[in-house]
Protein backbone atom coordinates (compact mmCIF):
# COMPACT_ATOMS: atom_id res chain seq x y z
CA UNK A 1 0.00 0.00 0.00
CA UNK A 2 1.23 3.26 -0.72
CA UNK A 3 0.14 5.82 2.26
CA UNK A 4 1.30 8.46 4.25
CA UNK A 5 0.41 10.47 7.26
CA UNK A 6 -0.23 14.09 6.94
CA UNK A 7 -1.23 16.79 9.68
CA UNK A 8 -3.48 19.51 8.16
CA UNK A 9 -3.96 22.47 9.98
CA UNK A 10 -7.38 23.30 11.54
CA UNK A 11 -10.45 24.48 8.71
CA UNK A 12 -12.58 27.17 10.14
CA UNK A 13 -16.63 26.75 9.90
CA UNK A 14 -17.73 28.95 6.99
CA UNK A 15 -20.75 29.29 4.61
CA UNK A 16 -23.25 30.89 7.06
CA UNK A 17 -27.16 29.79 6.79
CA UNK A 18 -29.85 31.02 8.59
CA UNK A 19 -33.71 29.26 9.08
CA UNK A 20 -36.73 29.24 11.31
CA UNK A 21 -38.06 26.23 12.30
CA UNK A 22 -42.10 26.86 13.93
CA UNK A 23 -42.92 24.69 16.79
CA UNK A 24 -45.64 23.48 19.21
CA UNK A 25 -43.62 25.87 21.90
CA UNK A 26 -42.55 28.68 19.40
CA UNK A 27 -40.18 29.60 16.78
CA UNK A 28 -36.89 28.00 16.69
CA UNK A 29 -33.92 29.52 14.28
CA UNK A 30 -31.12 27.36 12.70
CA UNK A 31 -28.15 28.95 12.14
CA UNK A 32 -25.86 26.42 9.85
CA UNK A 33 -21.82 26.72 9.37
CA UNK A 34 -19.92 24.16 7.40
CA UNK A 35 -16.39 23.31 6.03
CA UNK A 36 -14.83 21.45 3.26
CA UNK A 37 -11.49 18.96 4.15
CA UNK A 38 -9.75 18.42 0.55
CA UNK A 39 -8.90 14.96 -0.78
CA UNK A 40 -6.00 14.21 1.27
CA UNK A 41 -3.55 11.15 1.06
CA UNK A 42 -4.35 9.27 3.78
CA UNK A 43 -4.15 8.86 6.61
CA UNK A 44 -4.39 12.02 7.97
CA UNK A 45 -5.50 13.87 10.93
CA UNK A 46 -6.88 17.01 11.27
CA UNK A 47 -8.31 19.62 13.43
CA UNK A 48 -12.05 21.34 12.61
CA UNK A 49 -12.62 24.42 14.28
CA UNK A 50 -16.05 24.69 14.99
CA UNK A 51 -17.32 28.14 15.66
CA UNK A 52 -18.93 28.11 19.78
CA UNK A 53 -22.83 29.77 19.51
CA UNK A 54 -23.43 33.59 19.32
CA UNK A 55 -25.02 33.78 23.26
CA UNK A 56 -26.21 37.37 22.08
CA UNK A 57 -28.41 35.43 19.32
CA UNK A 58 -30.78 33.69 21.81
CA UNK A 59 -30.78 30.25 23.93
CA UNK A 60 -29.18 27.39 22.24
CA UNK A 61 -31.44 24.36 22.40
CA UNK A 62 -29.56 22.26 20.77
CA UNK A 63 -26.69 21.11 18.27
CA UNK A 64 -26.74 18.86 14.95
CA UNK A 65 -23.54 17.42 13.38
CA UNK A 66 -22.91 15.46 10.24
CA UNK A 67 -20.46 15.16 7.69
CA UNK A 68 -20.54 13.89 3.76
CA UNK A 69 -17.47 12.03 2.67
CA UNK A 70 -15.28 10.54 -0.21
CA UNK A 71 -12.83 8.90 -1.34
CA UNK A 72 -10.34 8.61 -4.63
CA UNK A 73 -9.12 4.87 -4.33
CA UNK A 74 -6.99 3.67 -7.44
CA UNK A 75 -3.35 1.41 -8.29
CA UNK A 76 -2.15 -2.51 -8.81
CA UNK A 77 -1.78 -6.00 -7.36
CA UNK A 78 0.36 -8.40 -8.54
CA UNK A 79 0.73 -12.33 -8.77
CA UNK A 80 4.07 -13.53 -7.02
CA UNK A 81 3.28 -16.57 -7.58
CA UNK A 82 4.02 -19.52 -10.18
CA UNK A 83 0.90 -20.18 -10.88
CA UNK A 84 -2.46 -18.27 -11.63
CA UNK A 85 -4.10 -17.19 -8.85
CA UNK A 86 -8.13 -16.31 -7.56
CA UNK A 87 -8.53 -13.35 -5.04
CA UNK A 88 -10.30 -10.31 -3.92
CA UNK A 89 -9.06 -7.32 -2.67
CA UNK A 90 -11.05 -4.88 -0.33
CA UNK A 91 -9.96 -1.09 -0.07
CA UNK A 92 -11.19 0.57 2.74
CA UNK A 93 -10.54 3.95 4.68
CA UNK A 94 -12.44 4.49 8.20
CA UNK A 95 -13.31 8.08 8.26
CA UNK A 96 -14.34 9.34 12.00
CA UNK A 97 -15.12 12.92 13.69
CA UNK A 98 -14.15 12.76 17.53
CA UNK A 99 -14.27 15.25 20.67
CA UNK A 100 -11.28 14.28 22.74
CA UNK A 101 -11.84 11.21 23.51
CA UNK A 102 -15.25 10.43 22.57
CA UNK A 103 -15.91 9.50 19.07
CA UNK A 104 -19.03 11.24 17.36
CA UNK A 105 -19.52 9.84 13.93
CA UNK A 106 -17.91 7.46 11.60
CA UNK A 107 -18.41 5.96 7.85
CA UNK A 108 -16.69 3.13 5.95
CA UNK A 109 -15.65 3.96 2.22
CA UNK A 110 -14.94 0.84 0.58
CA UNK A 111 -14.62 -0.67 -2.59
CA UNK A 112 -14.34 -4.29 -3.63
CA UNK A 113 -12.50 -5.65 -6.65
CA UNK A 114 -11.83 -9.45 -7.77
CA UNK A 115 -9.16 -10.67 -10.10
CA UNK A 116 -10.52 -14.46 -11.19
CA UNK A 117 -7.05 -15.92 -12.93
CA UNK A 118 -4.17 -13.47 -12.92
CA UNK A 119 -1.21 -15.07 -13.89
CA UNK A 120 2.31 -16.03 -12.55
CA UNK A 121 4.14 -12.93 -12.14
CA UNK A 122 1.44 -10.54 -13.73
CA UNK A 123 -0.10 -6.95 -12.44
CA UNK A 124 -3.65 -5.98 -13.04
CA UNK A 125 -4.91 -2.55 -12.17
CA UNK A 126 -7.26 -1.85 -8.88
CA UNK A 127 -9.24 0.67 -11.20
CA UNK A 128 -10.33 4.08 -10.15
CA UNK A 129 -12.46 3.83 -7.69
CA UNK A 130 -14.46 7.20 -5.90
CA UNK A 131 -16.92 5.85 -2.90
CA UNK A 132 -19.01 8.23 -1.38
CA UNK A 133 -20.72 8.39 2.28
CA UNK A 134 -22.13 10.47 4.90
CA UNK A 135 -22.82 10.27 8.52
CA UNK A 136 -24.89 11.61 11.12
CA UNK A 137 -27.00 14.20 11.94
CA UNK A 138 -26.14 13.58 15.73
CA UNK A 139 -27.87 15.92 17.91
CA UNK A 140 -26.85 17.08 21.07
CA UNK A 141 -28.39 19.14 23.77
CA UNK A 142 -26.39 18.39 26.43
CA UNK A 143 -23.02 17.35 28.20
CA UNK A 144 -19.41 18.23 28.05
CA UNK A 145 -19.24 18.72 23.73
CA UNK A 146 -22.56 20.76 24.44
CA UNK A 147 -21.45 23.10 26.95
CA UNK A 148 -18.19 23.81 25.13
CA UNK A 149 -20.37 25.40 22.17
CA UNK A 150 -22.03 27.51 24.99
CA UNK A 151 -18.05 29.10 26.21
CA UNK A 152 -16.86 32.29 24.69
CA UNK A 153 -13.87 30.95 23.01
CA UNK A 154 -14.23 31.32 19.19
CA UNK A 155 -14.00 27.61 18.04
CA UNK A 156 -14.42 23.79 19.36
CA UNK A 157 -11.67 21.63 18.11
CA UNK A 158 -13.41 18.73 16.86
CA UNK A 159 -10.84 15.91 15.47
CA UNK A 160 -11.22 14.40 11.69
CA UNK A 161 -9.10 11.31 10.84
CA UNK A 162 -8.85 8.42 8.40
CA UNK A 163 -7.81 4.69 8.70
CA UNK A 164 -6.98 2.87 5.62
CA UNK A 165 -6.72 -0.82 5.24
CA UNK A 166 -6.09 -3.19 2.71
CA UNK A 167 -7.14 -7.05 2.71
CA UNK A 168 -6.72 -9.71 0.17
CA UNK A 169 -8.62 -12.59 0.15
CA UNK A 170 -7.53 -15.63 -1.72
CA UNK A 171 -4.34 -15.67 -3.82
CA UNK A 172 -2.49 -18.39 -0.92
CA UNK A 173 -0.41 -15.13 0.09
CA UNK A 174 1.40 -14.43 -3.20
CA UNK A 175 -0.76 -11.13 -3.64
CA UNK A 176 1.66 -7.91 -3.86
CA UNK A 177 -0.78 -4.57 -3.73
CA UNK A 178 0.14 -1.38 -4.16
CA UNK A 179 -2.96 0.89 -3.51
CA UNK A 180 -3.07 4.82 -3.44
CA UNK A 181 -6.00 6.40 -1.48
CA UNK A 182 -7.32 10.19 -0.48
CA UNK A 183 -10.47 11.06 1.71
CA UNK A 184 -12.46 13.97 1.76
CA UNK A 185 -15.09 15.21 3.76
CA UNK A 186 -18.02 18.35 3.96
CA UNK A 187 -18.87 19.08 7.71
CA UNK A 188 -22.13 20.48 8.67
CA UNK A 189 -23.32 22.21 12.08
CA UNK A 190 -26.78 23.25 12.50
CA UNK A 191 -27.40 25.29 15.82
CA UNK A 192 -30.94 25.63 16.88
CA UNK A 193 -31.91 28.44 19.04
CA UNK A 194 -34.54 30.38 20.39
CA UNK A 195 -33.85 33.96 19.47
CA UNK A 196 -34.52 36.90 22.46
CA UNK A 197 -37.40 39.10 22.18
CA UNK A 198 -36.42 42.09 20.20
CA UNK A 199 -36.23 45.00 22.00
CA UNK A 200 -37.08 49.09 19.79
CA UNK A 201 -34.11 50.89 19.57
CA UNK A 202 -34.49 54.32 21.90
CA UNK A 203 -35.06 56.02 18.87
CA UNK A 204 -37.78 53.71 17.23
CA UNK A 205 -39.66 53.75 20.48
CA UNK A 206 -39.32 58.04 20.44
CA UNK A 207 -40.80 58.10 16.86
CA UNK A 208 -43.48 55.54 17.66
CA UNK A 209 -44.35 57.66 20.73
CA UNK A 210 -44.55 61.16 18.57
CA UNK A 211 -46.77 59.03 16.18
CA UNK A 212 -49.26 58.15 18.20
CA UNK A 213 -49.77 61.53 20.07
CA UNK A 214 -50.27 62.99 16.81
CA UNK A 215 -52.78 60.89 15.81
CA UNK A 216 -54.23 61.46 19.07
CA UNK A 217 -54.17 65.39 18.45
CA UNK A 218 -55.21 65.28 15.06
CA UNK A 219 -58.33 63.41 16.35
CA UNK A 220 -58.73 65.70 19.25
CA UNK A 221 -59.03 68.92 16.73
CA UNK A 222 -60.98 66.86 14.13
CA UNK A 223 -64.21 65.67 17.00
CA UNK A 224 -63.76 69.25 17.61
CA UNK A 225 -64.29 70.96 14.73
CA UNK A 226 -67.11 69.10 14.05
CA UNK A 227 -68.80 70.24 17.40
CA UNK A 228 -68.15 73.48 16.67
CA UNK A 229 -69.84 72.82 12.75
CA UNK A 230 -73.05 71.12 14.42
CA UNK A 231 -73.59 74.06 16.61
CA UNK A 232 -73.05 76.06 14.27
CA UNK A 233 -75.78 74.97 11.60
Amino acid sequence: MFFTSRPLGPMVLGLLLLTVVSSASGSYVTQTTSVSVPQTTTDFTTFVAASTFDSSLGTLASISISFTDSANMHGFVQNTSASAQKFTVTEDSKVSLSYGASTLLTNDLTIQQSYTNLGPTQSAQFAVSNPVGSAGPMTISSGPLFDAFLQPSSNVMLTFSTLTSTTVVGGGGNISTGIYSTAAATFTIDYLYTPFASVPEPSSLAMTLIGGMALLTTGYWSRRNRRRSADTN
